[in-house]
């Protein structure tokens, strides 16, 4: 049964036991239990991606394994931990969007091989893409479709 239902998503409860059966987590499942108040801790953290676990976990679990204990307990902060893996592992470069460089981007475009943006929530690259245009000299050409939400 659940050890902490007052904080402990049933759902969360499952996920560690089911991690438990792995070997390398071979009783997390027991020593979560009888530490709970302490895990709380770890629950209740905004930094908890980052923090230490508890007790022995810590030291015994790679960096990567660590991250299955975050989904176990805070999904919520699982994009967070993985930014923080990718930096750590490999370097802050490959979290970072290149900037976009749209004189070269539209040297890739053809007639048939149009520029396709993909854009992300508050982004807008409609005044660049005009400003743009206007350099090139095709302001009366320039055509802009809309595939968004609700369009």
């Amino acid at each position: 049964p659940n050890p902490a239902p007052e904080w402990l998503v049933e759902s969360s409860w499952l996920d560690i036991s089911d991690m438990s059966k792995l070997k390398t987590f071979k009783g997390f499942d027991d020593d979560f239990a009888s530490r709970a108040e302490s895990w709380r801790e770890y629950f209740d953290s905004s930094t908890c991606f980052k923090d230490r676990l508890q007790g022995k976990w810590d030291a015994e679990l790679e960096t990567f394994q660590k991250l299955l204990v975050l989904r176990c307990l805070r999904q919520d902060k699982i994009q967070e931990g993985i930014m923080a893996f990718v930096t750590h592992e490999m370097d802050q470069k490959f979290i970072e969007p290149p900037p976009f460089n749209l004189p070269l981007a539209f040297q890739d475009s053809t007639a048939t091989v149009p520029l396709i943006f993909v854009l992300s929530s508050g982004a807008d690259p409609t005044m660049a893409w005009i400003s743009f245009a206007e350099e090139q000299g095709f302001s009366e050409r320039l055509d802009s479709i809309s595939l968004g939400q609700g369009q």
